[in-house]
């Protein structure tokens, strides 16, 4: 197999327009900065992919100050470096290491510098590896998600951003359900003077661990890519415009679940081949092994439950999603309680049934099955 050409790494140059078949949306610092101007803004997950674009964009804005939170020390380190290089004189950026699941740490950070703005980006995301862990995951993505409401209510919170998934439609995995939960828990959140926003996004082109990185690493090492079903489909956005769609979502001014415009579904086989032409490199000389579905996965997915539907906003190619409808907030606050209580108990016998009480259509794969056994 060729070598990769010296340029291998710089992702930021790929023309993902080409693959995607639609223009790349970008955000202006200023749309947003004006609202930002004299605010403190509290980043979970800041040093993750996304967490990072977001706080990099966030750097060049007219915030106060940023509190930039994140449980990997190794991280927050790479993160504070660039921003050392870029030479950033406003906002005033505190680097915090805590886990959002600690809630005196994270209470303490809040009581010394109260934010008025959270872009909740923290969470476990990793579909395969999350069936076999199902209690960690809940924990993280859903009581993590509670603990940084609390927050957001004692401290007064004007704004709340969260990042859902695709994948919290129709769940058949055990991060599509918690990101559900998570989309549900905003919806009915009962403080009023809180605006709640969770963004449900595709695929993102270059995160952590993303296609794009593993086949890279498959050249790179010389070793066919695995690929799960030819025919599989996703819906893909770049890490810029995941970032740029967070900052906009700011714009909305009331509590809502929103999705981007993303286009068409794309075959992952043709994210390699374009992969391949930008890298120069002989697809006949590649080697791919088609490896099946896995536990959890879905050979397409879907941007919206049958009786979602989109409005516009005032946000260019960013729409709100009506349809879901929460008949009883008790009952829900009370099976999500429910829920929690048993993961933290780490108690087996009853998960399943609390999870499919919070959201029915969630059909669980034969790796949870026996994992629950």
């Amino acid at each position: 197999m060729p070598s990769l050409p010296p340029d291998v790494n710089k992702l930021a140059a790929r023309k993902w327009e080409v693959f995607l078949k639609r223009p790349i949306f970008t955000h202006s610092v200023l749309s947003s900065g004006t609202f930002l101007s004299g605010k403190t803004v509290l980043v979970t997950g800041a040093a993750g992919s996304i967490g990072t674009v977001v706080s990099l964009q966030l750097m060049r804005g007219l915030a106060k100050r940023l509190i930039l939170l994140d449980r990997s020390a190794r991280s927050l380190l790479t993160l504070q470096r660039r921003y050392q290089e870029n030479h950033v004189v406003l906002p005033k950026v505190d680097f915090i290491q805590a886990d959002i699941l600690d809630g005196e740490a994270v209470q303490e950070i809040c009581h010394e510098h109260p934010p008025q703005v959270i872009f909740h980006t923290a969470g476990l995301k990793h579909l395969v590896p999350l069936e076999l862990t199902p209690f960690q995951a809940l924990e993280t993505n859903v009581l993590g998600m509670v603990r940084v409401l609390e927050m957001a209510d004692l401290f007064h919170v004007q704004h709340f951003v969260n990042i859902s998934s695709d994948k919290a439609v129709n769940p058949t995995s055990v991060l599509g359900v918690s990101k559900r939960i998570s989309e549900l828990l905003l919806l009915a959140f009962g403080a009023p003077a809180i605006c709640t926003r969770s963004l449900r996004l595709g695929n993102v082109l270059e995160s952590s661990e993303s296609v794009v990185h593993a086949f890279l690493r498959s050249v790179e090492n010389h070793q066919p890519f695995e690929v799960t079903d030819p025919q599989a489909q996703r819906y893909f956005i770049t890490m810029d415009e995941a970032a740029a769609f967070l900052l906009e979502t700011l714009n909305i001014r009331e509590s809502s679940l929103l999705v981007p415009e993303m286009g068409s579904p794309q075959r992952v086989l043709d994210l390699i081949a374009f992969l391949m032409r930008d890298l120069q490199l002989d697809l006949s000389r590649v080697a791919t092994v088609e490896i099946g579905m896995r536990d959890g996965e879905k050979k397409i997915e879907q941007l919206t439950y049958d009786y979602e539907y989109r409005r516009k906003t005032t946000v260019q190619h960013l729409y709100r999603l009506g349809g879901t409808t929460i008949a009883d907030v008790e009952k829900l606050t009370s099976d999500i309680g429910r829920m929690l209580d048993l993961v933290l108990e780490r108690r087996v016998s009853g998960l399943l049934k609390a999870l499919q009480d919070i959201v029915p259509e969630y059909q669980p794969s034969a790796t949870l099955l026996r994992c629950l056994g």
